[in-house]
């Protein structure tokens, strides 16, 4: 975001396209029925400002909450 990509596309960056570069975007990279439930759940929305990922809210591993 710092270097002109929109917060959309950094999360993008961050979670999809590595899960498709390692053959597992049918497990990780998205947030769909029957994939794990790794998360992070911020307080207010990351799309509008990229430095809301400091306001963590809750983590989730693989479905349980450990934040």
């Amino acid at each position: 975001v710092e270097h002109g990509i929109s917060p959309m596309d950094a999360l993008i960056t961050a979670t999809m396209n590595p899960a498709h570069l390692l053959g597992l975007e049918k497990e990780i990279g998205s947030i769909t029925i029957g994939k794990s439930a790794d998360l992070v759940i911020c307080e207010k929305n990351p799309i509008e400002d990229i430095n809301h990922l400091d306001m963590i809210h809750s983590v989730f591993v693989r479905g349980h909450k450990v934040v």
